[in-house]
């Protein structure tokens, strides 16, 4: 009886500490916290990005003429037109 006991104290796994359900409760809380962090964090770089965009679209021709012009070159070419 006596060696159940000493494994008893010796294992790494000891039965009499118990998990409670409201530390189950507490850590899934807890990730629930930081994945609405996450969420959050993204949903403001969504948006910033698209402010970014649409100030880049107006701004952008002010300060980069050259990124925003169109190609212009003269194109000549013949049209034959057709009458009955």
């Amino acid at each position: 009886m006596n060696e159940c006991r000493d494994l008893a104290r010796k294992a790494i796994y000891n039965p009499q500490i118990k998990w409670h359900s409201d530390h189950v409760l507490r850590q899934t809380d807890e990730l629930g916290q930081a994945m609405w962090r996450l969420i959050k964090a993204l949903l403001f770089l969504t948006i910033l990005a698209g402010l970014g965009l649409i100030a880049y679209a107006y701004i952008g021709p002010i300060f980069f003429p050259a990124d925003f012009a169109a190609p212009t070159q003269e194109v000549t070419r013949p049209v034959t037109i057709q009458t009955e």
